[in-house]
């Protein structure tokens, strides 16, 4: 096992203490992070997109989340620059070297200042965060958050397609459902086609009665 990864285990193992203990997280603490983040991330060459429970609020039912999940489009040239970034911000994290940051699916990170855990995908299952990817993301600006790039519904559906858990299917009814209008259907399809779950997606529209 290498060191980044048994580096991510104790982090990992840290934060469930936390959890566990009585320090509750705040949203503000939520907030401060993402803020200091997002902002490094905009000031740099790394593409990022917002996944996870926020992405999932914004698009379909509101609900609370624990930590920050990011995409982040990560090249040989800009691997120096995350940790660089991560360092910088003193985010403890599980990357160390440029061959850590190129191979680790998901960089785990706690931002100390505000005991925040921050998931970097660099290879998210079910989402190829690639240039059409990336110009089809949302700029949001949620009242008391930063201004971010969220990833685009049609993408968090396939993610959540591919993760299949029974809270990422109610999800998917969920976001169909409010953003039926907004969903590029074409798009949409094409990538649930590269993912191999188009059966998945037909049987939730007939379900729903989403003809397009």
């Amino acid at each position: 096992m290498g060191k980044g990864i048994r580096r991510g285990f104790s982090i990992g193992r840290r934060l469930e203490k936390r959890k566990r203990g009585t320090e509750t997280l705040s949203t503000s603490q939520l907030r401060n992070t993402a803020q200091t983040l997002i902002d490094a991330l905009e000031n740099s060459l790394i593409g990022y997109a917002v996944i996870g429970g926020i992405a999932s609020g914004y698009y379909g039912e509101p609900y609370s989340t624990r930590d920050l999940d990011l995409a982040i489009s990560i090249k040989p040239e800009t691997a120096a620059e995350l940790i660089e970034i991560l360092d910088r911000l003193g985010f403890d994290h599980n990357c160390r070297t440029l061959t850590d940051v190129l191979q680790t699916p998901c960089i785990y990170a706690i931002d100390q200042k505000n005991a925040v855990r921050v998931d970097l995908w660099t290879k998210p299952k079910g989402l190829i965060l690639d240039r059409e990817s990336l110009e089809r993301r949302k700029r949001i600006k949620p009242e008391g958050w930063p201004e971010m790039w969220l990833v685009s519904p049609e993408d968090l559906i396939i993610m959540k397609l591919t993760a299949h858990r029974p809270r990422d299917i109610e999800q998917i009814q969920t976001i169909l459902i409010r953003r039926r209008k907004e969903i590029d259907w074409k798009y949409l399809k094409k990538r649930a086609e590269q993912h191999n779950v188009q059966p998945e997606l037909t049987e939730i529209q007939a379900k729903l009665k989403l003809t397009k």
